[in-house]
């Protein structure tokens, strides 16, 4: 992992200074007909298996970010085939956050910058499908938030021969890592 993007997070003894309440993930279109493939699959499967039961234990919250006609009024509508509705693994806790979108990135035409100006939130950890246009814009978009954006790679349908969206990403100061590799540093025992 490149810890150099995120160097600023940590204290002398390397230790996160940051506190759980300031850690956001955020993951994108957790659609079923967003995830028709193996790569897509393997992406949700990692993010509510992997990924979010372990933020869950450190306190981290997860912002569940969709298209708007998938549902109404923030809450799935199984009714609505035109998405189809969130894939059968996604199941939002009561404590995390569920947002609708009208625009590939999330931070176009939804509440959410709206709720970063308002919340103490430094790190932005990102995961989702749709990796070459709604996760990579997303990502891209966040860096107007003033926030540090993690890309985990293990959570989302990213695939090694798009080189172009991969620098696309770096060059908006994002870090790009896998879970698992980022786990050590947000373990509880290495929160500030």
């Amino acid at each position: 992992m490149n810890l150099e993007k995120l160097a600023h997070l940590f204290d002398k003894m390397g230790r996160f200074t940051l506190q759980p309440s300031q850690v956001m993930h955020m993951c994108i279109d957790p659609q079923r007909n967003f995830t028709q493939t193996e790569e897509e699959n393997l992406a949700i499967e990692n993010v509510t298996e992997k990924i979010i039961p372990s933020l869950r234990i450190m306190g981290i919250k997860t912002i569940w970010v969709y298209f708007a006609n998938m549902g109404i009024n923030g809450k799935p509508n199984e009714l609505d085939k035109s998405y189809g509705g969130f894939h059968p693994l996604v199941k939002p806790d009561l404590n995390d956050v569920v947002i609708p979108k009208t625009h590939v990135s999330a931070f176009k035409e939804s509440n959410i910058r709206g709720m970063f100006k308002q919340s103490d939130i430094k790190l932005l950890l990102v995961s989702g499908v749709a990796f070459e246009a709604c996760v990579a814009d997303t990502v891209v978009g966040a860096k107007y938030t003033g926030r540090t954006v993690v890309l985990l790679k293990d959570g989302t349908d990213y695939q090694t021969d798009d080189n172009f969206t991969l620098n696309h990403i770096q060059q908006s100061g994002a870090c790009i890592t896998s879970f698992d590799d980022l786990l050590p540093y947000l373990s509880n025992k290495n929160f500030g």
